[in-house]
């Protein structure tokens, strides 16, 4: 029974070790998309595949809705909450994405 459950155990953290394991792209296609989180408040996020990353840096000239990039950089653990204005014209929370480490991003 003692080695079962050590099987078990090792099984189980030799999963979640896998799980930890960081995604790194390269040279990858991506989308700039803007959000509005209140009025003269912006935030940037990158498209993948239909998935938003929430990135580390972004040159200024890159900071255009819709604009095409190729990018590498490594896929965080942590993430960011994306704000949305509420009526009164306050930022509040809206949906949470993963960050990105960007180590070069530029027009595609």
């Amino acid at each position: 029974m003692k080695t079962f459950l050590l099987l078990a155990l090792l099984s189980l953290a030799a999963t979640c070790q896998q799980k930890t394991g960081l995604t790194t792209f390269e040279n990858a296609e991506g989308k700039i998309k803007v959000f509005v989180c209140t009025r003269g408040c912006y935030q940037y996020l990158l498209e993948h595949n239909g998935s938003l990353y929430f990135p580390n840096e972004l040159p200024d000239e890159l900071k255009e809705d819709g604009k095409a990039v190729i990018f590498t950089g490594e896929l965080q653990s942590d993430s960011t909450m994306v704000k949305k204005p509420a009526p009164n014209d306050v930022p509040v929370d809206d949906f949470k994405v993963r960050n990105i480490k960007i180590s070069s991003i530029e027009e595609g």
